[in-house]
């Protein structure tokens, strides 16, 4: 059947670029992508009268007209649906109103992404818990300024990186939002508000902030190495065991199974068979630094480690655990294979062999399968970026059950975009009539600050939406300053959490 998307003329775009030189690394990634897309025709390059006959090119754009910015009236002839603004050019009102849905730009604080003071500096001095983007429409349709899409991302740890950071993954973004427009040729309607932020400081003020924030990183590295000179384990997870509903009551009083000694666990996933539960998680060797599938079992109130269930020669972690036709399957994330594994029990459950194989060649982290109304689906972590961060994008797929012998894309991947919410923490359950999507929130520069679950209330071939339901903070233990996975069975719930040194 032909899809909805098939029927309807690429979208017309035009790339305003400010050099007609190479491109930025996140430019290239976001035409290399529009450029593959059947959605997408790219009919114009724009560059200014400066560079307009220049001799320098880009690999990217090579191929496409070139048209000076300030031919206003030629522009507006191309009958372009919208025009992408890569770089920091500042536009004439003719220009915001050459295409049909404006100029589109990626923007931080007002500003847009990409010039040197914004998205960077002024969010380490604060210590923002994210870095907010947005993604601007003005002119056309969109008037003085239309929210077309807007992502959190985490902060990085050092301001020099931060910029870079943040526009390769707002690429996804940018992507997310042309989908919907080609879809539905309409602006689309971004969840979230406008980012608010008031511009860096200059002057005196502005030295002390950033030389406070370096004071502050390099008391961390310090704290850091003395802790680890005396035989204590940085970010060191446990496991967190509970009875009845998952309340933060409950969870206050939920007793710790503590790791061996040079071990952490995490990512716990539970199983009832044969009258027994079980729980398999990611044992984490500091020495190796490598992580590999243990199993456990409850007996009574005491927790028995019962061996290695899976062991490989990558790291492993997240062992997605679930049953289908009389078979018990196991789906860890294993991201340096590069593509997604799904093991079968040969005898459970610490035998296990590989079943099925699937998206090889991508950076695939906490991939979670589940059938709904006869329907199996697979949302995974995929990383598209050099910095191999599977916190900001969660991609759907509609596949055949544990075989993956199909495995289609949703159209408008990445369906969530954002540190605080996109990384999956647990399995997909459906709970007193709601489809819940247990995420990771990861913000305030920590992996896994917190967790909350996201209601599923649209999932089909066209379209995805959630909306945030319940949220947990490390509150709910003393001394954690991370969380991050939940899981149930019966009346048993395991969740882990990271003290900074254990």
């Amino acid at each position: 059947m032909t899809s909805p998307e098939r029927l309807l003329a690429p979208l017309r775009l035009g790339v305003l670029v400010s050099t007609d030189g190479p491109l930025r690394p996140w430019d290239q990634r976001l035409i290399n992508l529009i450029r593959r897309d059947h959605r997408f025709d790219v009919a114009a390059v724009i560059v200014s009268r400066k560079a307009y006959f220049s001799r320098q090119s880009s690999a990217e754009l090579a191929g496409i007209g070139r048209l000076a910015l300030e031919d206003a009236d030629a522009i507006k002839a191309l009958g372009l649906d919208t025009i992408i603004q890569l770089g920091t050019t500042q536009l004439t009102a003719s220009i915001l109103d050459a295409a049909r849905f404006g100029v589109w730009g990626l923007e931080h604080g007002g500003l847009l992404l990409g010039r040197t003071d914004d998205a960077g500096y002024r969010d380490s001095f604060r210590r923002r818990p994210v870095i907010a983007v947005d993604l601007m429409a003005r002119g056309g349709e969109a008037g003085d300024g239309h929210l077309a899409g807007h992502a959190n991302f985490n902060r990085d740890p050092y301001a020099a990186d931060q910029q870079s950071a943040a526009c390769e993954k707002a690429v996804g973004l940018f992507v997310k939002a042309l989908k919907k427009l080609a879809l539905k040729r309409e602006l689309p309607v971004a969840q979230g508000s406008k980012t608010d932020i008031k511009p860096i400081i200059d002057g005196p003020l502005a030295v002390v902030q950033h030389q406070t924030t370096a004071a502050l990183n390099a008391a961390s590295k310090i704290s850091k190495r003395l802790q680890t000179a005396v035989g204590r384990k940085p970010l060191r997870w446990s496991l967190f065991v509970g009875k009845g509903e998952a309340t933060v009551s409950a969870f206050k009083s939920a007793r710790e199974l503590k790791p061996g000694k040079g071990e952490f666990w995490a990512d716990p996933f539970l199983m009832q068979r044969r009258g027994k539960t079980y729980v398999f998680f990611e044992n984490y060797d500091y020495a190796s630094k490598r992580g590999k599938i243990s199993a456990g079992v409850f007996n009574g109130v005491k927790f028995d480690v019962m061996g290695d269930a899976l062991k490989l020669d990558c790291h492993l972690s997240f062992p997605f655990i679930f049953e289908h036709g009389g078979d018990v399957f196991m789906m860890p994330e294993m991201s340096e294979r590069r593509r997604l594994e799904i093991y079968r029990a040969v005898n459970f459950p610490l035998t296990w062999t590989l079943h099925s194989t699937a998206l090889h060649g991508r950076s695939i982290a906490d991939p979670v399968v589940f059938e709904d109304h006869g329907r199996w689906w697979l949302f995974a972590n995929v990383s598209e970026t050099p910095f191999e961060d599977h916190c900001n994008e969660l991609h759907l797929f509609s596949i055949d059950g544990p075989a993956l012998k199909s495995v289609v894309p949703h159209p408008l991947n990445p369906v969530v975009i954002g540190a605080d919410r996109a990384r999956n923490g647990g399995r997909v359950v459906r709970e007193n009539g709601k489809l819940l999507r247990y995420a990771q929130i990861n913000t305030d520069g920590i992996y896994g600050r917190g967790l909350q679950t996201m209601e599923i209330i649209r999932l089909d071939a066209d379209a995805y939406e959630e909306r945030p339901f319940e949220r947990f903070e490390t509150a709910v233990k003393p001394g954690l300053i991370g969380m991050h996975h939940f899981d149930r069975a019966g009346d048993l719930f395991v969740f882990d959490g990271c003290r900074r040194f254990g």
